[in-house]
């Protein structure tokens, strides 16, 4: 191998790719997008729940017109609910409803004929809580939630009159402390919040990186094809070094850039998934809780590092295959689409199927594939556990790659690279042709 030729023509890719907008401009977008995004999404959230939780102008319909539905009133009034009566008369539920919209408030309760006699007689009385919706939003039902666990205390309270017992008793009996054993991990957790924490990071992270991986194999098709455009390619090929040394340059060329694109990919999304972290702390006024850094191992953790740098290494590989034969940047992107079901549809099997559902040789399969072998590898590290064998499957990982830009540039010829790009731009017309 010609190294300083090597060399040479890996030092050109990378600054070809990093002078071309069209390669560094959508990993610096990705990089500022996701977090203002997730600004975006928080903010309005916690407007959301700002309003929800201010929900304080209630109306009530008295159909009762009974001292245990005044004394509701006086109930709502002692917890700072501000209640507008309304005189029902023979209106029904949604003139009642119209007219509460009308006096400003944001619920109205209907207190069915009978609802002191149910007290009475031990029953279960009627009332209706309808929330009067300006808009239809995620969160429009939790002052509506706020003003039934009122009303259910009130009738609670009633019911229990005489009996010696508090409505706090009934409602909590018994001091239970809830906590979740994770056999794989040998590990309890005292806060059953930390595995709804994992739970969302075994469904989210295994996606996350097969976006990755689909980004580094677009920009590499996206790359090579502009070689095509610009009949630079011809020329690299008549070089005097092999196919597989100028194959394997650009390659190299192409993965450093990616590995700086895919840093500023993960710095946006992590930057995306901290402020959407602190949802949960909107909602509940409780700080957050660290569920990833109790679950994943520093040594899982870097099987997981080295994992995504083969296995967008093998991406990179791909790409630059599609944009080989590609001759123009247009019809390696229309390859690189169908192409990337490759990755997602593995992906979202492995995300959502449990792992009983893949079975001993399907979960072998997976590790061994360059373009599954991290997502399958994420979901074990944070749900369950690495197999034994993980090391091996990084050099399985490897010999992929490196057998697949052999094996390519064994064919490679500029006769053979001009018929291949010939019929793929055909199938791409044809593609683009039956999509209108």
């Amino acid at each position: 191998m010609n190294f300083e030729a090597f060399k040479a023509l890996a030092a050109k890719e990378f600054k070809d790719l990093v002078r071309d907008p069209r390669i560094v401009v959508p990993f610096v977008l990705s990089a500022i997008v996701m977090p203002v995004i997730g600004l975006l999404i928080i903010s309005t959230m916690q407007v959301a729940v700002r309003q929800a939780v201010e929900t304080r102008n209630v109306a009530l319909a008295d159909l009762d017109h009974s001292e245990a539905s005044q004394q509701m009133v006086r109930w709502l009034e002692g917890k700072g609910f501000s209640v507008v009566l309304l005189e029902a008369g023979e209106a029904g539920e949604a003139e009642l409803a119209r007219e509460a919209a009308r006096r400003g408030a944001q619920l109205l309760l209907v207190v069915a004929p009978g609802f002191e006699r149910a007290l009475r007689s031990g029953d279960k009385p009627k009332l209706k809580l309808i929330a009067l919706v300006k808009e239809v939003s995620a969160l429009g039902a939790l002052g509506g939630a706020a003003v039934a666990e009122v009303v259910r205390g009130f009738v609670a309270s009633k019911l229990l009159e005489g009996s010696g017992l508090s409505y706090d008793l009934v409602r909590d009996p018994a001091e239970l402390q809830e906590l979740a054993y994770v056999i794989p991990k040998d590990m309890l957790l005292a806060n059953p919040a930390l595995l709804t924490g994992l739970s969302m990071a075994v469904l989210l992270i295994p996606l996350i990186l097969a976006s990755v991986a689909l980004v580094v194999m677009q920009m590499s098709a996206t790359a090579m094809a502009v070689e095509n455009e610009e009949r630079t390619l011809e020329t690299l090929l008549t070089l005097p070094v092999s196919r597989f040394e100028m194959l394997l340059s650009k390659l190299l060329g192409m993965f450093a850039v990616s590995l700086i694109g895919t840093a500023f990919e993960m710095v946006g999304m992590l930057l995306y998934f901290y402020l959407l972290a602190s949802i949960p702390a909107a909602l509940t006024q409780q700080p957050g809780q660290a569920a990833l850094q109790v679950a994943v191992t520093p040594s899982d953790a870097a099987f997981l590092a080295v994992s995504l740098l083969l296995s967008l290494l093998f991406m990179a590989a791909l790409g630059l295959i599609v944009g080989a034969l590609s001759r123009d940047v247009r019809i390696a992107n229309t390859v690189a689409g169908p192409l990337s079901m490759i990755v997602y549809l593995p992906a979202m099997f492995i995300a959502f199927a449990p792992s009983e559902a893949l079975g001993p040789s399907g979960s072998v399969l997976l590790y061994a594939l360059p373009v599954t072998q991290p997502v399958i590898a994420a979901k074990d590290a944070i749900g369950s556990t690495l197999p034994p064998a993980a090391p091996a499957y990084l050099a399985v990982s490897l010999a992929a790659t490196l057998a697949v830009v052999y094996a390519v540039s064994k064919l490679f010829s500029l006769e053979l690279l001009s018929e291949l790009q010939h019929k793929l731009s055909s199938v791409a017309r044809r593609e683009r042709g039956g999509g209108r």
